[in-house]
């Protein structure tokens, strides 16, 4: 029996020295797991934009559609409250910088419709110098 005690002491000998070693390496791999987060950790809080206007000439684009989208909207606004308004009632009369303006909105609308890209400068001051 001496030599079925040694064979079992020597299993349980190394199952031990395995368990210690598993604990080792575990440890280990939580060190290295731990020393990767760290170095892969953002460095600073500043955020990236994603999407969007992201530089100036986006920005004035960005303005520009904003103001004529105001533009028609106050238009179509105005348009409703005269089909709106009861029958006795007079608009107020036109005065020579709205008829300018409507003189303007109109020959510009028709630019648009012949030239698709509506936003040229070159084409809008070629408009205002005309009228």
């Amino acid at each position: 029996i001496p030599g079925i005690w040694r064979n079992l002491k020597k299993i349980f000998d190394g199952s031990l020295t395995q368990a210690h070693i598993k604990d080792q390496q575990q440890e280990q791999i939580d060190r290295l797991q731990t020393l990767n987060e760290r170095k892969s950790a953002k460095k600073t809080k500043r955020q990236v934009q994603v999407g969007g206007i992201l530089s100036v000439a986006d920005a004035n684009r960005a303005i520009k559609k904003r103001a004529t989208a105001e533009e028609k909207k106050a238009e179509r606004k105005r348009l409703k409250e005269l089909r709106n308004a009861p029958l006795g009632s007079m608009p107020p009369p036109l005065t020579a910088s709205d008829e300018a303006a409507i003189d303007r909105n109109i020959i510009l609308n028709l630019v648009e419709q012949a030239y698709p890209r509506r936003s040229d400068p070159n084409l809008i001051r070629w408009v205002e110098d005309r009228i």
